[in-house]
């Protein structure tokens, strides 16, 4: 019977894959992250766009987001992350820089995904997660999200303080 599937790729086959220390099937694919140093939030209590990482629609691989972490680094304070799938975009923001890392530095690939900081929206998208974190702890989530070509994430943050609260944050996906 012939594979009539046409999201998934041939690199997506589960016998192309390994289970990882915690039994989760890991993609034999390229696996990069981007690191959000030292932002700062002002007070405010509504979200502020973040980040938006867009997997573009000529693509041939799709993003395995399988990390997204959120650290708040001024004491006393608290900081929320929410997660977003396909919102819509009326400005991407400015590309982030450094570029996204490749986890396998022998490996020179250049990630297909981009990842811009400010990006403007007119929605937010589909709600897929939040993590709350106060000073110096981290919050990370593992759920897998797959972002197919042409579709993005977009990560906001929010404190509700009267003055600015400084975070930083990453995102990780395979490419596959």
């Amino acid at each position: 019977m012939a594979n009539t599937n046409t999201i998934n790729n041939p690199r997506q086959l589960p016998s192309e894959s390994i289970l990882d220390r915690f039994d989760k099937q890991t993609y034999l694919g390229q696996e990069y992250m981007v690191f959000i140093p030292n932002e700062t939030i002002p007070s405010t209590s509504t979200e502020v766009p973040l980040c938006l990482l867009a997997n573009p629609p000529y693509s041939t691989k799709a993003l395995f987001n399988r990390w997204r972490k959120g650290s708040c680094t001024t004491p006393g304070k608290l900081v929320i992350f929410r997660f977003y799938i396909n919102p819509t975009v009326t400005s991407n923001g400015t590309l982030v820089t450094p570029p996204p890392l490749n986890m396998r530095p022998a490996c020179g690939n250049t990630a297909i995904a981009t990842a811009y900081t400010q990006p403007t929206v007119s929605a937010l998208g589909i709600p897929m997660g939040m993590l709350a974190t106060n000073a110096y702890w981290t919050d990370a989530s593992e759920r897998l999200a797959i972002i197919d070509p042409g579709n993005s994430m977009l990560v906001t943050v929010e404190t509700n303080t009267t003055s600015p609260v400084d975070f930083v944050t990453e995102l990780g996906w395979y490419e596959l």
